[in-house]
């Protein structure tokens, strides 16, 4: 039990590290998803051509071997050929060529062995693989694999048809691990499904609270340009909202708001600086360290140092909280 264990955990192991091949922070969700989905179908289709290899060099199908072996070994290889495996016209061209094999193999082994299945989680990878810009890619590959389907139709699966695939075992085998190999895409296929449809729901909410946040700002600003035209007295809100975007206004509508404030700092420090006077006046409207640091573009101990500097020109000590002392000074 141990041992199918270890193999379980390694064989999970492999599987999330080519997952995550070639992914980094620099991707968005709708990337990554791409780009881990095109990893697992490279090498999910190079190990089944590789076991189809496999099976079919015991059975003295050589060309079937040798195609498959070859198809293999490039699907694999190109794991590790990041530029390369990324352009979409290769991406593209490597698409068509598994629409050929599945073609091909459905003709040259009959309709019996259910090879054709795989078309059905093929054309649903497609819609992953390429985006709403690259609908021409889509276009074709469903041309492509609907033209091939109805070539083997009229020709009742017997394009290439090999004689020696006429047994009763290898239509079975194929059938059933034809029949597993595609649910398990399939699977894939779904899993890929809910995801994008979660990040799509995600993304369309995240724009419509920021529609709101931008239609709130909209009103604010609107009433903010009502008073100016109409030189009425600022409100602490419209302060707020002054100070948040980075105004030249904001000081001088704050001394208008609180015009003793100024003077108060002034007889308890006469060298107050702007800087300082800024700084007090935002923590007057609430304003915290963070809060002070984003809209400064600086660091939080940059505004920690300023604070400690300000209570030591004022003559507080360190103890005292500035958000109640300034409260104190306008009253």
């Amino acid at each position: 039990m141990k041992k199918y264990k270890i193999l379980f955990n390694c064989l999970l192991k492999l599987w999330n590290y080519i997952s995550l091949l070639d992914i980094d922070c620099g991707h968005n969700e709708l990337q990554r998803l791409r780009i881990q989905l095109l990893n697992q179908y490279n090498f999910l289709l190079g190990i089944i051509f590789l076991s189809y290899a496999i099976r079919d060099s015991f059975y003295g199908l050589i060309e079937s071997y040798l195609l498959l072996g070859i198809s293999s070994l490039i699907l694999l290889v190109t794991l590790f050929f990041t530029k390369l495996r990324f352009k979409r016209t290769v991406i593209f061209f490597t698409c068509v060529f598994i629409t050929l094999i599945i073609f091909y193999f459905t003709s040259y082994s009959g309709v019996i062995t259910g090879i054709y299945m795989y078309n059905f989680a093929f054309i649903t990878a497609i819609l992953f693989l390429f985006g709403s810009k690259e609908i021409y890619y889509i276009v074709i590959l469903y041309g492509l694999t609907i033209l091939f389907f109805l070539i083997n139709c009229f020709t009742d699966f017997k394009l290439f048809f090999n004689g020696k695939y006429h047994s009763e075992k290898l239509y079975t085998e194929t059938l059933v691990i034809s029949f597993i190999e595609t649910l398990t895409l399939l699977f894939i296929n779904g899993i890929y499904l809910h995801k994008r449809f979660n990040l799509h729901l995600s993304i369309l909410r995240a724009r419509y609270r920021l529609q709101i946040e931008i239609s709130k700002k909209k009103i604010s600003i609107e009433r903010l340009e009502t008073k100016l035209k109409k030189d009425l007295p600022y409100d602490i809100e419209d302060l707020i909202l002054i100070a948040r975007s980075s105004s030249s206004k904001f000081m001088p509508e704050f001394t208008k708001v609180f015009p003793a404030l100024f003077d108060q700092l002034r007889e308890i420090n006469p060298k107050v600086t702007s800087t300082e006077f800024k700084t007090l006046a935002l923590i007057r409207l609430g304003f915290n360290t963070k809060d002070l640091a984003n809209l400064e573009y600086v660091s939080i101990r940059t505004i920690e140092t300023r604070k400690n500097r300000i209570r030591k020109n004022f003559g507080l000590s360190s103890t005292v909280n500035l958000y109640l002392w300034i409260k104190t000074l306008d009253k």
